[in-house]
């Protein structure tokens, strides 16, 4: 055996199961300082390294480092001497350690590269769900809760483009004015966001609300031609209609009325666009309205005297 080590290149040392040094060749020996009878030096092995390394039929590379402060790689391999006292450990310095070390460092490099992309990832999705919540917000109309214009105008025109037939309807609130001036703003403000609710619950599923700007409220109804449903448009209007009784100041109760004016607009028969469609529908509204707008001798605005 230690004329084996003789002949070994690089370090190579003879340890007992505890790691003390039995036998080392010159290398080992000028790496520890170690005279040519060998003396209680111990390798810097961990305990449990020896142990796996006893445990083992297999070369196991293992890197401690030197009295100078050098790291030193070397493979570790079981030898069976029990006649001799064994057994014992083979320790040689080894190429193979040195490349098994840098695959752990190229091991550690990777899983760190990974984490870091981990971190990216969440990070990423993190500022995307933020982008989508301020996207959501600048869309929505915070008053009623429908879409306001401008998302009402990126939603539908992304969908209209893949339809064969589709209705827009354009209302306008009559009456609301007087909710306004009789009960003041914010029962003006209370009424749109019910009314907003009672649309948003009467339309079907695939169909898309939103408030267009002050008492005005467009939807989009795909594969649909509202113009031929007349139960259909009796279901909207009633949806945002609302009647409320008032006390006036001579004692008499006045009945406010609130009703929609309604245009329809279908595609494509009357504009390709969504901006040709709302037009088309506006232009009908007022027409509606026209038809529909209380005077003053309208039941709605009747004012009933207390006996």
């Amino acid at each position: 055996m230690l004329a084996m080590l003789g002949g070994l290149s690089g370090a190579a040392f003879l340890i007992t199961a505890k790691g003390r040094v039995v036998a080392a060749n010159r290398v080992g020996r000028n790496v520890f300082g170690i005279g040519p009878e060998p003396d209680s030096t111990c390798l810097p092995i961990r305990p449990d390294v020896l142990d796996d390394i006893l445990g083992s039929d297999q070369a196991v590379f293992h890197v401690f480092t030197t009295p100078e402060g050098d790291r030193l790689n070397v493979s570790c391999t079981r030898v069976s001497a029990e006649d001799a006292g064994g057994p014992y450990i083979l320790v040689q310095e080894s190429n193979g350690a040195s490349i098994a070390s840098k695959f752990v460092q190229a091991h550690r490099q990777i899983q760190e590269s990974r984490l870091m992309q981990d971190r990216v990832a969440r990070a990423e999705a993190k500022m995307r769900a933020e982008v989508a919540r301020w996207r959501h917000l600048s869309m929505t109309d915070r008053m009623t809760g429908l879409l306001n214009a401008t998302g009402f105008r990126d939603r539908v025109s992304e969908r209209l483009a893949g339809q064969a037939s589709a209705t827009i309807l354009y209302a306008d609130l009559n009456g609301f004015k007087s909710v306004n001036d009789c009960m003041g703003h914010s029962a003006g403000d209370k009424l749109l966001h019910e009314i907003a609710q009672s649309l948003n619950a009467t339309i079907r599923s695939g169909d898309i609300a939103g408030r267009m700007g002050g008492d005005e409220f467009a939807v989009y109804m795909p594969s649909c031609d509202l113009s031929e449903d007349p139960q259909g448009q009796d279901r909207l209007r009633k949806a945002m209609s609302r009647r409320f009784p008032v006390l006036t100041g001579n004692g008499g109760t006045r009945i406010l009325t609130v009703q929609p004016a309604i245009g329809i607009a279908r595609f494509p028969k009357d504009g390709a666009t969504l901006t040709a469609l709302l037009e088309c529908a506006d232009r009908r509204m007022y027409a509606d309205k026209a038809r529909t707008k209380s005077g003053p001798d309208d039941p709605s605005t009747k004012i009933a005297r207390a006996s």
